[in-house]
């Protein structure tokens, strides 16, 4: 689940620049909204109560998100309200850079070479 202040914010800012579909079992409540891609259940995003402190929003583990062009996905992310962390960069076969979403959180973009 990825923790949100705002979860209307960050369901738009997730579909605006993945263009994850979203259902919700519970309404219009600030309940978890689940996001499907390609038709599977992927994760969910859910309300949490307290801002992150300095030291929370510096994560330990780093997810990443597979994408088919990752400037054109940070080109969204700035749109969509995000912030760039890390500028894309490249190991010897992949394309990566790190952003943060509307709700502090940070992870990886990740374009596989051979995507």
């Amino acid at each position: 689940m990825i923790p949100a202040l705002d979860i209307n914010r960050a369901q738009k800012f997730y579909a605006t620049v993945f263009s994850w579909n979203f259902i919700s079992k519970s309404g219009n409540t600030p309940g978890p909204r689940i996001f499907m891609t390609g038709g599977d259940v992927m994760g969910g995003i859910t309300l949490c109560n307290a801002p992150r402190s300095s030291e929370a929003s510096e994560s330990r583990i780093l997810n990443y998100i597979k994408v088919r062009d990752v400037k054109k996905t940070i080109d969204k992310v700035v749109a969509a309200g995000g912030k760039v962390r890390k500028e894309p960069y490249r190991d010897v076969q992949n394309e990566m850079a790190e952003i943060e979403d509307t709700e502090g959180n940070v992870m990886g973009l990740l374009r596989f070479a051979l995507y």
